[in-house]
């Protein structure tokens, strides 16, 4: 796409904006970074130096130290002044925490879905079903049931 500027009525000036759809390059950081913490091969503990995420990706410290920035934002990380960064360790009354907060959305989720009759993913009912069986069933083990499956894969 080209765009004319006219320049005190006199000179026209063309630009050509690019088409260039990739993310930007701290988010390209920053997706790589928090992908290895989630991934479990950064571990809580361990030190990221912005020189080693430099020379690794092949970008300027600039979009690595705003990566590190968001990662802060977010509790990925640690940074530690002149340094780098370590990677946050989960503690027992976070992990608690998460789920308890979690457990209050879906439970909410829940409640608007039945009484509003919103209408759920055909995926989701198949779980349900499937736990309504083991529940008359009176099996003990619910784990026969592959709920990440559902949950994560099928629905999305």
């Amino acid at each position: 796409m080209t765009t004319t500027y006219r320049i005190l009525g006199v000179i026209n000036l063309q630009t050509k904006k690019s088409k260039n759809t990739s993310p930007p390059i701290k988010q390209k950081v920053y997706t790589y970074l928090r992908d290895k913490i989630v991934k479990g091969e950064l571990k809580g503990g361990d030190f990221i130096e912005e020189e080693v995420i430099t020379h690794e990706m092949g970008f300027s410290r600039t979009p690595v130290r705003e990566a590190f920035l968001k990662l802060e934002a977010e509790r990925f990380i640690d940074l530690i002044p002149r340094k780098g960064a370590r990677v946050r360790q989960v503690t027992g009354s976070e992990i608690i925490n998460i789920y308890e907060t979690r457990r209050l959305i879906e439970e909410h989720a829940a409640t608007r879905i039945c009484v509003e009759g919103i209408p759920v993913p055909e995926k989701m009912m198949e779980l349900h079903h499937a736990m309504v069986e083991c529940y008359e069933a009176k099996k003990e083990d619910l784990r026969a049931v592959d709920f990440y499956k559902h949950i994560f894969m099928d629905i999305g």
